[in-house]
């Protein structure tokens, strides 16, 4: 009875001290599978209630993947230009896939946003201030290949239920 309980003091101790790593290399494996899914130059079709915009977006790593950069132009049928900027990167101090998003029309510039992953799916969500309105926000990029994704844009005032505004299909670029 003695040796059982010491196998199981034992094997506790060794769960303890090896789960936290395991929990940590899951977490820093969620970020190389966001620079996996996305690098690359994509071309994409946005679809909402302003119509259709086309355009690109080149996902671009550093050495290592890090920091992973986002540039995205576009179209609307109007005519209108757009560009937004995006990085993200893993922050090992706290353990987690943190980005940064900047906007010509983010009265801020660049705000900070939180990256998790899940099975197909990438999730990005953050906040940002236009014109002095608050803004929550959502975005799910659900790989559906090596050369396609859907990214479904949510938003609404904070605290609110978002709201699907936008669709992206995007496929990959030779």
């Amino acid at each position: 009875m003695k040796r059982i309980l010491s196998c199981v003091f034992t094997s506790a101790l060794i769960s303890a001290a090896v789960l936290p790593c395991a929990a940590q290399d899951q977490s820093e494996t969620n970020f190389r599978k966001v620079v996996t899914a996305l690098s690359g130059k994509w071309s994409i079709r946005e679809i909402s209630d302003h119509g259709e915009t086309k355009g690109e977006e080149v996902w671009q790593g550093g050495t290592g993947g890090m920091p992973l950069t986002e540039e995205f132009r576009a179209t609307t049928a109007s005519g209108q230009k757009l560009t937004d900027y995006a990085a993200v990167w893993w922050d090992d101090k706290v353990k987690k896939v943190r980005g940064i998003w900047c906007a010509d029309f983010n009265d801020q510039g660049c705000t900070p946003f939180e990256v998790t992953s899940r099975g197909s799916d990438i999730e990005m969500t953050g906040e940002y201030e236009s014109k002095g309105k608050s803004t929550a926000w959502k975005e799910i990029f659900h790989i559906t290949s090596a050369t396609t994704f859907t990214q479904t844009l949510y938003m609404s005032a904070p605290g609110e239920e978002l709201k699907k505004v936008s669709t992206i299909i995007a496929e990959r670029k030779p």
